[in-house]
């Protein structure tokens, strides 16, 4: 679904119910929404964005990878793959 969006050129984030209930049962869950937002505006090449989002990520954790990212979730190997090449768009592969 992702990639669709990505090809036309938006990026839509809509919390739904198991990202919900990811978040109340993550302490860190504020670092991986972060990561969500950065890695997603990357793939939309909206860097003053990213770049926005990238700090925060950083000044909460600042040893954050895309590694801890990927482990937070179960991505399909296509959507793994989309979000690291987010993240290394931004200097955080």
């Amino acid at each position: 679904m992702l990639d669709k969006r990505l090809r036309s050129g938006r990026v839509i984030c809509v919390l739904w119910p198991p990202l919900a209930a990811f978040i109340v049962g993550r302490p860190n869950a504020h670092a991986h929404i972060l990561g969500v937002a950065a890695y997603s505006l990357a793939l939309a090449g909206s860097f003053d964005e990213t770049r926005a989002h990238a700090i925060a990520l950083r000044k909460v954790m600042p040893r954050y990878t895309c590694d801890d990212f990927i482990a937070a979730f179960r991505f399909d190997p296509h959507g793994e793959a989309l979000f690291r090449k987010g993240a290394r768009l931004i200097g955080m592969a």
